[in-house]
């Protein structure tokens, strides 16, 4: 399994549209783009939304294989979890299995 790399979290994003950390500048939204703010903001809470997520798929996989309930089924858990590790994948990299 490959480890997920990226500058560690907390980020923050400033109200000109930059986005920071403790080991500096991660990204500037600034310039031609229209919603500065609202995209640093996103991009900020890439790395608490990254680890939510694969809390997430980790408890619901559990959960899934202890109680083989048609109720997961019906409700479209097992999908909705692939689709949150396809989404983990493209934000942590496609060798990285949780």
């Amino acid at each position: 399994m490959s480890e997920i790399k990226h500058t560690p979290g907390p980020w923050w994003a400033s109200p000109a549209g930059t986005v920071e950390s403790e080991n500096g500048l991660i990204c500037d939204c600034g310039f031609f783009n229209v919603h500065t703010a609202e995209d640093a903001r996103l991009i900020a809470a890439a790395p608490d939304l990254l680890a939510s997520a694969i809390r997430l798929v980790k408890a619901a996989d559990e959960t899934i294989n202890d109680n083989r309930d048609d109720m997961y089924i019906e409700y479209g858990l097992p999908e909705a979890i692939e689709a949150m590790k396809e989404v983990i994948a493209k934000a942590a990299g496609k060798g990285v299995r949780i």
